[in-house]
């Protein structure tokens, strides 16, 4: 699962060894800080891996991270969240996932109305 919020991006995903938990990437140690925070979790570098950071959480703690980062939504404009929180580099990275996902959108309605 991929998670991006006005802090940072992480990628979670099952443990391979232990079902009840979770390994939690990221690309920087930034964004994994708030659920380190909330878990007491170690940080583990991960070189030559894809995500250059890694935790690892008890299911359970990453459900209630989970939920607390959409209560505390608060803005109505979620890259300019971002921006005040991490930056413009961040920012900037959110804008070309946004491009990408809107290419997506098109291709995919360009799909349903029967073109190629």
């Amino acid at each position: 699962m991929w998670i991006f919020t006005s802090t940072g991006f992480v990628s979670a995903v099952q443990h391979r060894d232990e079902p009840d938990r979770l390994v939690v990437r990221a690309r920087d140690r930034v964004s994994l800080g708030p659920l380190i925070e909330r878990t007491g979790a170690d940080l583990n570098p991960w070189e030559g891996g894809d995500y250059a950071f890694r935790i690892v959480v008890d299911r359970a703690a990453f459900e209630a991270w989970l939920a607390d980062a959409a209560t505390a939504i608060d803005y109505p404009n979620f890259k300019d969240s971002a921006l005040r929180a991490r930056g413009g580099d961040y920012e900037a990275s959110l804008h070309d996932v946004w491009s990408a996902m809107m290419a997506f959108q098109r291709r995919e309605l360009r799909r349903e109305a029967g073109e190629a």
